[in-house]
């Protein structure tokens, strides 16, 4: 089984099963344009586990079309070899919030299967980077309450959340406080170079 950086740290951080973040069908930020931000820039690393010494890096690599290399490395855990992931990141900011999107491109060196989008919200304060994801139950609710529009794909043992808003309606919601709001801790990292 090919090991998926998001979906393996989201299980370490989160205690959930195997299933994939949520995800959207357009990138975060798209009616406000990408801009890279340079306080992503650099190495950066946590635990997602914090009763373990095991250490995942997160290395931002700005690019000149407005695009960022993210690559994530992750030691070796308990039950897994440890892998990486390379990710193409946009980031833009709506209503105060900065987002950040991340296609998945590469998993343990074989091209990823879906590339699938997932968002994330993040904040930087001092030398402290913490991510946030769309949580799954909220999302559900949301979409499930007409609030955005998305697919809730439920199977047996998991459940696939896609926010399937056009750009102009999920930029909308993502600029208000509500919006924000549907995000939840994914890992807090600490800046290791810049």
């Amino acid at each position: 089984m090919r090991f998926r950086f998001f979906a393996a740290a989201a299980l370490l951080a989160l205690g959930l099963s195997a299933c994939l973040p949520v995800t959207t069908k357009t990138a975060v930020g798209e009616t406000a344009g990408f801009v890279n931000d340079p306080a992503l820039t650099g190495t950066w690393a946590g635990h997602f586990d914090k009763d373990s010494p095991d250490v995942t890096f997160f290395h931002f690599i700005p690019r000149d079309d407005n695009t960022i290399t993210f690559i994530g490395v992750s030691t070796p855990q308990k039950d897994t070899t440890g892998g990486w992931g390379w990710y193409a990141v946009t980031t833009a900011t709506l209503g105060g919030h900065r987002y950040l999107n991340a296609r998945d491109m590469m998993d343990d060196g074989k091209p990823a299967e879906a590339q699938k989008n997932i968002p994330m919200l993040y904040t930087i304060k001092g030398d402290t980077l913490t991510l946030y994801l769309l949580d799954e139950d909220l999302t559900t609710k949301a979409i499930e309450a007409h609030v955005i529009a998305g697919d809730v794909v439920k199977g047996q043992y998991t459940t696939d959340v896609t926010i399937t808003a056009d750009a102009a309606a999920l930029d909308a919601f993502l600029k208000t406080d509500a919006g924000a709001k549907l995000f939840t801790p994914f890992v807090v990292l600490h800046r290791v170079v810049q």
